[in-house]
């Protein structure tokens, strides 16, 4: 398994994520489904659970901007760089966080593949 805790810093905040704006007339905003407790949650499942001792467990990395710029463009990757929360599309939110969560995840999946575990 290979893991990078930056991957826990994208927040994608609360509401109602199929229809944009603001809901007052919501009880409680519900966090986006692809939140951080959640990755906590399956983590802390797969280290303590009945598979952990089959497991072994690597640091992630960072991506590279280069090795970013191999799958996306540049306008895309400029778009998750923001000094506050931004919805992409309707249910697509970026936030400050996020390109160091991207760089992780792009990174730690690379560190994967090139470990060739």
């Amino acid at each position: 398994m290979f893991w990078h805790d930056d991957c826990l810093e994208h927040d994608a905040g609360e509401g109602l994520w199929e229809l944009p704006g603001s809901w007052p007339w919501l009880d409680v905003a519900e966090p986006h489904p692809e939140n951080a407790a959640r990755l906590r949650t399956f983590r802390h499942a797969l280290t303590h659970g009945p598979v952990a001792s089959y497991l072994k467990w690597h640091e992630g990395r960072h991506a590279s901007v280069d090795e970013l710029l191999r799958v996306h463009t540049a306008e895309y990757l400029d778009s998750l760089r923001v000094s506050e929360r931004v919805a992409l599309e309707v249910n697509t939110v970026v936030g400050p966080e996020t390109w160091r969560a991207a760089c992780a995840a792009a990174g730690t999946s690379l560190a994967a593949l090139e470990s060739g575990a």
